[in-house]
């Protein structure tokens, strides 16, 4: 079966082996000390990831985003560990300043907790049969099925831009996504993806 995939089709949102970024659009992230919480009133965070991604250069020293690993997995959530990404210009700044000292600004201090899945992005990649051709995205319904159960054709240039929620991280690079197209919802397994927000993956 073979499915045109549009930019604007999408909706929401990996073992340690595997990279990952937070969800573009989320400026707090809870974090939890459970896997989940029998009541909603006992839901407390413990800790807040606040990232800022600016579009305009003019503000990066604003910039913040954390660098985390999956180190275990429930229904709902992921338990990572976590830290401030040194490179960001907004912990730079604080060592500049001398806010903090150059060890922690080497070495972040890390943390750990559950985050609801809906955070975590891969962002979809396209493959190219041959040099120059039409790209496309394969979606397995098992790891191990000889071939894919959808095959979505990709419009050129438009992959990197494409977010794909992560819902269950399997061997090697293989992580279960989902997303909708045409208001249908999908769900499967692929390794057509890129982990790092600031490349192509090309």
């Amino acid at each position: 079966m073979k499915v045109i995939i549009f930019i604007f089709a999408l909706l929401l949102g990996m073992q340690a082996s595997v990279a990952q970024y937070f969800d573009f659009d989320a400026t707090a992230i809870p974090v939890y000390d459970k896997p989940y919480a029998a009541y909603i009133s006992k839901d407390i965070p413990i800790d807040t990831i606040k990232q800022y991604l600016p579009v305009d250069s003019k503000d990066s020293d604003n910039e913040i985003w954390y660098d985390f690993n999956i180190i275990d997995t429930s229904a709902l959530r992921f338990k990572i560990r976590y830290h401030i990404d040194s490179d960001c210009m907004s912990y730079y700044n604080l060592f500049k300043k001398s806010l903090i000292d150059e060890e922690s600004w080497r070495n972040p201090p890390v943390k750990e907790g559950w985050v609801d899945k809906k955070y975590v992005h891969v962002r979809l990649k396209g493959r190219h049969i041959v040099e120059g051709d039409t790209p496309y995205f394969k979606l397995y319904k098992n790891i191990n099925d000889p071939k894919p159960e959808y095959r979505f054709i990709v419009p050129n240039g438009h992959d990197e831009e494409i977010p794909l929620p992560v819902l269950e991280i399997g061997e090697g690079r293989w992580l279960k996504v989902m997303f909708y197209n045409h208001g249908m919802y999908y769900e499967g397994w692929t390794e057509d993806y890129c982990d790092n927000f600031f490349s192509t993956c090309s």
